[in-house]
């Protein structure tokens, strides 16, 4: 377990209304979009290997309802900031989420939500500037109330239809481990303090909601110190009060990871922050 330090500055208020910043690709080159074309699944990912990405099994779920095989209708965009027209596209040769993950069922939702998506060719021989991303492997604790996380991607994951056309981008603000401030389900989800739930879930600060136009994109990906350690979730979104998203830890569910997404032998494996 780690525990983070309070930021040195003065901590920002809640309904301070931050904006998300347009970011280079090159600043997080394992940024990348899952599609699967015939539901309209679109879901924010990371590369962890050269043939292996991370995406959230929530988002991952919605095209698991219908698994008529993947095929060329499934496939990973990545390489640029814009992925609705892609510099690199990789056909997906196989997907799955966590066998644990129930979206119905509220603390298999909290604790296993994660999904892996295999890759045809490999990204880094595709792009030269590809990178994975590290993964924490172990629990973020802050210290007295929250520490700050920033969440990268498109924030495609909350949305089922209207996918907006908006860049890579980055959203920087307070993240809770404790305690998720103005999320009802929050409250609900303590309960689940038994079972690990509550443990394993990030709560990452949001102004209130003023509409799609006003609001901060904030990605699937949730980042400390440029490691993975967390997968969005869910939000409550209101035009007034403290609110949150909620993003599920990865530290858990490393072992399943290392089991499932096996690179050849003579490929190096992704990351872990240890």
């Amino acid at each position: 377990m780690i525990k983070l330090k309070h930021a040195e500055s003065k901590a920002p208020q809640l309904l301070e209304r931050r904006k998300s910043q347009y970011v280079q690709w090159s600043q997080y080159p394992f940024a990348a979009v899952y599609v699967y074309e015939p539901l309209q699944v679109h879901c924010d990912a990371a590369g962890i290997s050269p043939h292996w990405l991370i995406t959230s099994g929530s988002c991952l779920s919605r095209h698991h309802k219908n698994p008529s095989g993947e095929g060329r209708s499934a496939f990973v965009t990545y390489c640029g900031v814009t992925w609705w027209n892609p510099e690199r596209v990789a056909y997906v040769k196989y997907s799955l989420v966590h066998p644990r993950f129930h979206p119905k069922d509220k603390t298999r939702r909290h604790l296993y939500n994660i999904g892996l998506i295999q890759i045809v060719n490999s990204m880094a021989s595709a792009c030269s500037g590809w990178s994975s991303i590290s993964l924490m492997s172990h629990q973020i604790v802050a210290e007295s109330e929250s520490t700050v996380a920033n969440a990268v991607g498109w924030g495609l994951d909350r949305l089922d239809n209207d996918i907006p056309k908006s860049p890579l981008t980055s959203y920087e603000n307070q993240v809770y481990s404790h305690s998720c401030p103005g999320n009802i389900e929050y409250g609900k989800a303590k309960r689940l303090d038994e079972e690990g739930g509550i443990k394993n879930v990030y709560c990452l600060a949001l102004p209130p909601y003023l509409g799609e136009a006003a609001d901060p994109v904030h990605g699937g990906l949730l980042l400390v110190g440029g490691k993975l350690i967390a997968l969005y979730l869910q939000e409550e979104r209101r035009p007034w009060g403290d609110q949150c998203a909620q993003y599920t830890g990865t530290w858990r569910l490393v072992p399943w990871i290392l089991d499932v997404a096996r690179e050849n032998e003579d490929v190096d494996t992704f990351t872990l922050d240890i």
